[in-house]
């Protein structure tokens, strides 16, 4: 099932296995097409082996479509570290605050 396998992934990466990370989340994702959990995960794998572009369209991809995703908590996550001073990545998270309700 679709948990297994980015329950999987998340352990992959942190193995730092990124590659067998992407393998699991693109099998989850033939589950579960709409999968943000194996979406997020696949933009961390990317990020690891430094690709920059297929990380951003994957977070990107969870950005939009998930309620809650906080940009603090993809900023602090480590495997995100290689892709701070981008620029896309920079913008990508403040669309992200931007879109978030005030809080007062």
């Amino acid at each position: 099932n679709t948990e297994a396998m980015t329950y999987k992934a998340d352990l992959a990466l942190e193995m730092n296995e990124p590659q067998w990370a992407i393998n699991l989340c693109h099998q989850a994702l033939v589950i579960d097409p709409e999968n943000k959990h194996a979406f997020y995960q696949l933009a961390g794998a990317y990020a690891l082996l430094n690709q920059p572009h297929e990380a951003l369209i994957n977070l990107e991809k969870v950005i939009s479509h998930a309620e809650g995703m906080a940009a603090e908590e993809v900023i602090n996550d480590p495997v995100f570290t290689s892709l701070l001073d981008n620029p896309q990545f920079q913008a990508l998270l403040q669309t992200e605050t931007d879109d978030s309700p005030a809080t007062s």
